[in-house]
């Protein structure tokens, strides 16, 4: 998240997960929205997720979670990447960066 947000102009120096806790302002933002707990942050940025983890397919039945396996191969491997489906966002605090 770090990376991303301080190329973006967001951020000016690295936080790490717990540290995105207070950082910013409380609540989902107009266009993007950090997901952080203590052990991990994700964001959702103009509507993709953009994540390490590969988590779950979204609540998505059986089929319709191996279609988009198919479509979008790369995101649902591990590491960095864009994600074209949600995660539940259970167990995380929302903020986002002043003005989006």
């Amino acid at each position: 998240m770090s990376y991303a947000l301080h190329g973006g102009g967001l951020l000016d120096a690295p936080l790490d997960s717990s540290s995105f806790m207070k950082w910013g302002e409380s609540g989902e933002g107009a266009w993007i929205t950090v997901y952080t707990n203590p052990g991990h942050a994700y964001a959702v940025i103009a509507g993709l997720r953009l994540d390490t983890s590969v988590a779950s397919t979204g609540g998505n039945t059986r089929s319709t979670a191996r279609k988009l396996q198919q479509r979008y191969k790369k995101a649902y491997e591990s590491g960095p990447r864009w994600r074209p489906y949600e995660r539940s966002p259970r167990g995380y605090k929302k903020r986002h960066p002043v003005g989006f």
